[in-house]
């Protein structure tokens, strides 16, 4: 025997809660009637607990909604009353469904088609049933309502290539800021591409066609002193290396800040650094300008992956720099060795054998952690497979560039 809260409950669940089921509903694709059976009691469940079936032919006699409950007369025996008993429930519509719902989740619901009908009105749309499909993005809990105000304020002003040879930022837009559009760009691209404004595999920014943001940023330093013009250090954005050649015959890649910070004054020779993984500009023609390329990097997995990358996508002849399986000949630097969280596949085919073996060397590390009784529960064998190279002695580094004849 389900009572009325139990139904209610169960409806509410289903077809509220469920977000997609809700949209469904919305769009009529989930038809009306909804039925839940009530599990009407047999002669056998009445007579085991009298006080249950009376409880539950009270409580839908008193509910307020007579119209939703099928009742049906049953023959007991044993002078059980059979007559009206609630059988079914059924909602007829989406009027009956928001009567059952609390309050909370009817406010959230007809807030949200309101919503609906005023960006349909403001962006000319009559496809509501379309709009619909918007619900995780326009509901109360995601959107405030002056955040929708202003969203409702921004979306007519967005047309096809507005922001043509602008960043983001400084697109012309009217009564709002574009700090909102940049903060809400996923909402506004799901409205874009519910309209049919765009399509689904293109960006916000492609569909505006801003200049892309700059995704990081690339240290390059003059280091010899001569080659200097203007500057003997800059930041750009690592997009803007595609078409900035530093001066001198010679280049050397550097993956981190603090190593390319380290690098003395150096005949003919510019640095790049601090572009980490942003390896996109190493397709730069201006590289096979060079007579001369080296690339230093961390001594892990992804340090020797970018390696392969850069030689990959430049497709120069490119040397490494302490990457090495001699680096490893130090005792100082074995002992500054650390364990990598997440290794990645390296495409060795791009290698050398020197390079290859302290790549083999790195994944054979085992650190054997002592195995006493007091340790057994704190340690297992870690491997130690990383070692940065912020932690090369610098005599090393100094020992190095003059090998390669820079110093």
């Amino acid at each position: 025997m389900l009572l009325p809260n139990e139904v209610i409950k169960k409806i509410e669940k289903n077809e509220v809660e469920n977000i997609s089921h809700l949209i469904l509903r919305l769009q009529g694709q989930r038809e009306y009637p909804i039925r839940v059976p009530l599990k009407t009691p047999t002669v056998k469940t009445i007579m085991s607990d009298i006080a249950s079936y009376e409880n539950f032919v009270r409580l839908w006699n008193d509910f307020p909604y007579q119209e939703m409950i099928e009742r049906v007369s049953i023959n007991y025996r044993y002078g059980v009353q059979g007559e009206n008993i609630p059988a079914e429930f059924v909602v007829h519509d989406f009027k009956e469904l928001l009567k059952l719902i609390s309050s909370k989740n009817k406010n959230a619901v007809t807030a949200f088609i309101e919503r609906c009908k005023t960006l349909s009105d403001i962006m000319h749309y009559d496809i509501l049933n379309n709009l619909y499909s918007l619900y995780r993005e326009l509901n109360l809990e995601a959107i405030s309502n002056k955040e929708f105000s202003d969203l409702m304020i921004c979306m007519p002003q967005l047309k096809r290539g507005l922001g043509k040879d602008y960043y983001l930022r400084a697109i012309p837009i009217e009564h709002i800021d574009t700090k909102f559009i940049e903060k809400h760009d996923k909402v506004i691209l799901s409205i874009l591409r519910t309209l049919s404004l765009c399509s689904e595999d293109e960006s916000l920014e492609d569909y505006l066609e801003v200049e892309a943001k700059p995704d990081g940023f690339a240290h390059i330093r003059v280091l010899d002193d001569s080659l200097v013009e203007r500057y003997p250090y800059m930041m750009v954005p690592s997009s803007l290396l595609l078409n900035i050649e530093p001066p001198g015959d010679n280049l050397i890649v550097v993956e981190n800040v603090q190593s390319g910070l380290m690098l003395p004054k150096l005949k003919n020779t510019s640095v790049i650094f601090g572009c980490g993984r942003n390896l996109s500009w190493s397709k730069a023609s201006w590289l096979k300008h060079k007579k001369q390329i080296f690339y230093w990097g961390d001594l892990d997995s992804w340090g020797y992956q970018m390696l392969c990358e850069f030689r990959e996508n430049s497709q120069c002849s490119v040397k490494s720099m302490l990457m090495d399986r001699a680096v490893f000949n130090r005792a100082s630097h074995t002992e500054r060795m650390v364990h990598e969280d997440k290794s990645t596949e390296v495409k060795v085919e791009f290698l050398t054998e020197d390079e290859k073996q302290a790549l083999a060397f790195l994944q054979g590390q085992q650190d054997n952690v002592s195995n006493t009784e007091s340790d057994a529960a704190s340690f297992t064998d870690i491997k130690l497979n990383r070692l940065e190279q912020e932690k090369l002695d610098e005599d090393a580094v100094i020992s190095a560039l003059r090998a390669l004849a820079l110093l």
